[in-house]
């Protein structure tokens, strides 16, 4: 048996996936009955299985770009060390302007720490240019 449904207006498909998951769970449904996603529900299920290699293998990525910038191992650990307390903070507005997470939002958050970490190693640059100015 099929049973397909469409998503209300303004509506996600992961919510629409959990909910068919929870009635399903609700439901009872005998252990000989295998419920299973197709088309874009099934995409959807299949890219969150690898969404946490997607986010590791960015994480490299810019440890790497970082390390050959900075021709260092250890300033990008630094710099990659204040993910956590952006990320909390990127995922606070996330949540008070009411907007998924998703791939490209992870992505985002990435590309603003790493352009705050680039404001700061300029500043530090000028700064201590004006130091040896002084001297």
């Amino acid at each position: 048996m099929t049973i397909s449904f469409n998503l209300a207006a303004n509506a996600s498909l992961g919510d629409a996936v959990n909910e068919i998951n929870a009635a399903a769970q609700t439901i009872g449904l005998p252990k000989t009955i295998h419920t299973l996603f197709a088309g874009t529900a099934q995409a959807y299920q299949d890219s969150l299985s690898s969404e946490p290699l997607l986010i590791a293998a960015a994480l490299i990525t810019v440890y790497l770009v970082l390390g050959i910038l900075y021709e260092s191992l250890v300033h990008p650990v630094t710099i990659l060390s204040t993910i956590p307390s952006a990320g909390v903070g990127a995922l606070l507005a996330l949540y008070l302007t009411h907007t998924d997470l998703t791939i490209i939002s992870i992505i985002g958050i990435i590309l603003l720490i790493w352009n705050r970490q680039e404001e700061r190693h300029h500043d530090d640059r000028f700064r201590a240019g004006r130091r040896a100015g002084r001297r």
